[in-house]
Protein backbone atom coordinates (compact mmCIF):
# COMPACT_ATOMS: atom_id res chain seq x y z
CA UNK A 1 0.00 0.00 0.00
CA UNK A 2 2.70 2.55 -0.75
CA UNK A 3 2.14 2.53 -4.29
CA UNK A 4 -0.73 4.97 -4.01
CA UNK A 5 -1.50 7.36 -1.85
CA UNK A 6 -4.66 6.81 0.63
CA UNK A 7 -5.90 6.73 3.88
CA UNK A 8 -4.60 3.19 4.24
CA UNK A 9 -1.08 4.29 2.72
CA UNK A 10 -0.62 7.37 5.30
CA UNK A 11 -1.38 5.25 7.95
CA UNK A 12 0.61 2.27 7.39
CA UNK A 13 3.45 4.54 6.74
CA UNK A 14 3.11 6.95 9.35
CA UNK A 15 2.78 3.34 12.07
CA UNK A 16 5.99 2.87 9.83
CA UNK A 17 7.31 5.78 9.86
CA UNK A 18 8.00 5.92 5.97
CA UNK A 19 5.52 8.18 5.45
Amino acid sequence: PVSKPGPLTIRLGRASGIN
